[in-house]
């Protein structure tokens, strides 16, 4: 795998992108909460790090953009293993993680999404090879995974909820149109 760089700078400058977007008119913010940076072994929170991303929920409220939080895009702590989400326990790790993040970001943030695009997680992962651990045609691991991802959407709505009883919550999934493509051929 290649690793992966600093792309845009935003963890080191995220007042310009935020003032960027202010001033392109948008009213809301998307950004994700990253677990490994956050909690970068099992038993230790970085409180510089959670302390940053206060920092840049709150920095969207000051420029009258409403934050919208994703708690798990494609990535987990590497402590955590790459079979993660075929692990009984993985909505219960998942419950721990936003059980430490949220707190923190609720008093900035009323949307949310629990984790990004679910469906094409697990078939990326187990099916087609393209996410770590990168299993091909293991179409009974995607659906253990995918039960485990429905179960810590769940639990993670239910923490959220709990800590901000406005708040909304979501996931989303990936959509694909075939139409589109057998276009394009």
């Amino acid at each position: 795998m290649e690793p992966s760089g600093n792309a845009v700078g935003f963890w080191d400058r995220p007042e310009e992108a935020l003032d960027r977007a202010a001033a392109l008119g948008c009213d809301s913010f998307r950004l994700g909460v990253e677990w490994a940076r956050v909690m970068p072994d099992a038993h230790r929170v970085d409180e510089a790090a959670l302390a940053r991303y206060v920092s840049i929920v709150a920095g969207c409220v000051e420029r009258d953009m409403a934050p919208l939080v994703t708690l798990h895009h494609f990535t987990h702590p590497a402590w955590l293993g790459e079979d993660l989400w075929l692990r009984p326990d993985a909505p219960a790790r998942f419950a721990q993680w936003a059980g430490t993040v949220v707190p923190a970001l609720a008093p900035f943030v009323r949307h949310w999404v629990t984790l990004n695009e679910l469906n094409i997680f697990a078939v990326q992962t187990y099916v087609t090879g393209d996410f770590p651990p990168g299993r091909t045609a293991a179409f009974g691991d995607a659906a253990v995974a995918l039960d485990n991802l429905v179960a810590a959407h769940v639990l993670g709505y239910d923490v959220i909820h709990a800590e901000r009883p406005d708040a909304v919550v979501t996931t989303n999934n990936f959509c694909l149109s075939v139409y589109d493509y057998d276009r394009m051929l």
